[in-house]
């Protein structure tokens, strides 16, 4: 898979709930850069970061684990 602009694959490390999609209400979820795209300026894989509440991504299946395709500025709060 190949991401474009400034796009990153998330994996959660941490969900408060059965599903990726984090209710805007809920706090903050940690996870991993799995991938990143050609435009992505800070992030590399393997990052641990935090995404914003309320920024819900688009939902994907990555060789058997859920994921999330993020955008790196706007999604992601900050870098652990």
């Amino acid at each position: 898979m190949k991401l474009l602009k400034d796009r990153i694959l998330f994996k959660p490390t941490s969900k408060s709930s059965n599903s990726l999609i984090i209710n805007p209400n809920e706090k903050n979820c940690d996870g991993e850069v799995i991938l990143v795209g050609e435009g992505v300026q800070v992030l590399k894989v393997g990052d641990k970061v935090r995404k914003f509440v309320g920024s819900t991504g688009t939902e994907i299946d990555y060789n058997g684990e859920k994921c999330l395709i993020l955008f790196e500025n706007g999604d992601i709060e900050m870098k652990l």
